[in-house]
């Protein structure tokens, strides 16, 4: 059992360092930074314009993320709610699309290159990031509507199955939820980046990079929390550099998660051929 983690523990290593992760995650990074704000713009709009209910979502992601980056997003969405327009939402729409394409993209790229094969090149390849980010909107949007709408939904239960009393829950309930969108779309972002003449399961890379996700994001927070102030040391950036820095540890859970889905593939490969071909393994020894 110990030799078995220590070779898996080799393969993930190898792919790390030969694969340059630390260089990809970098770039999704920077992309996923730009979807933020105009991602804000939107939730405002998707909202109807209810600045308490924009608030209210997002709270959810308070624990999550560093003090100052969250006073930051607050303070932004209190712009949208007073500078609100039609040209602004086009706007942000646009810078949305393109740059959660181009974070799909570079997600791509850098699978591609740790898988040894793109599924997606050229027309085909940009046409199905502009795909996944009408998807991720939709995603966001439902996400919204569970929050929102979740406590009635269980209040409803309560009133039918008084013996549940699940509705006192519903904060906890909340984070579950959220935890099973992040899950559902990281699994998407993995699974059609599998190659089709090689394909592989990306359940066991999901769960682990949805679950490091949530742990890197709350020790961020707290560690943040108790460091020095960072306005201190970069000014008025400190909170962007903030949030750059989250995305840059979610970015790399995020690609890490396809590399135990790789190592799992490329060890489930070798383990049948050796089964299938143990003369070429007996002459290898």
């Amino acid at each position: 059992m110990l030799e078995k983690i220590k070779s898996f523990v080799l393969d993930t290593a190898d792919i790390y360092f030969g694969k340059r992760v630390t260089r990809g995650a970098a770039a999704l990074a920077y992309y996923l930074t730009m979807t933020i704000f105009p991602l804000l713009i939107c939730l405002y709009s998707m909202l109807g314009s209810q600045y308490r209910q924009a608030m209210q979502i997002l709270g959810v992601v308070q624990n999550f993320i560093a003090e100052d980056t969250f006073t930051t997003l607050e303070d932004f969405l209190a712009y949208v709610a007073s500078s609100n327009s039609t040209a602004m939402l086009i706007a942000a729409l646009l810078v949305l699309i393109t740059s959660a394409s181009a974070a799909f993209r570079s997600f791509e790229m850098t699978v591609g290159d740790i898988q040894g094969q793109m599924r997606f090149r050229g027309v085909g390849g940009f046409i199905i990031s502009l795909l996944f980010s009408v998807v991720f909107l939709a995603a966001v949007y439902l996400s919204i509507l569970i929050m929102l709408t979740g406590s009635w939904f269980l209040s409803f239960v309560d009133k039918w199955l008084p013996f549940v009393n699940i509705s006192k829950s519903w904060t906890w309930v909340r984070f579950l939820i959220l935890f099973g969108v992040v899950f559902l779309m990281i699994y998407f972002f993995y699974y059609v980046t599998v190659p089709k003449n090689r394909p592989y399961q990306v359940t066991k890379g999901a769960l682990t990079a949805t679950g490091a996700m949530v742990v890197v994001s709350i020790v961020f927070s707290v560690f943040i929390s108790a460091s020095a102030k960072y306005p201190l040391v970069y000014g008025s950036i400190a909170s962007i550099i903030l949030l750059m820095l989250w995305l840059y540890l979610a970015s790399y859970v995020l690609i890490m998660g396809e590399v135990i889905n790789i190592v799992l593939r490329d060890r489930k490969e070798k383990a049948f051929l050796n089964n299938a071909f143990p003369e070429n393994n007996s002459a290898d020894d």
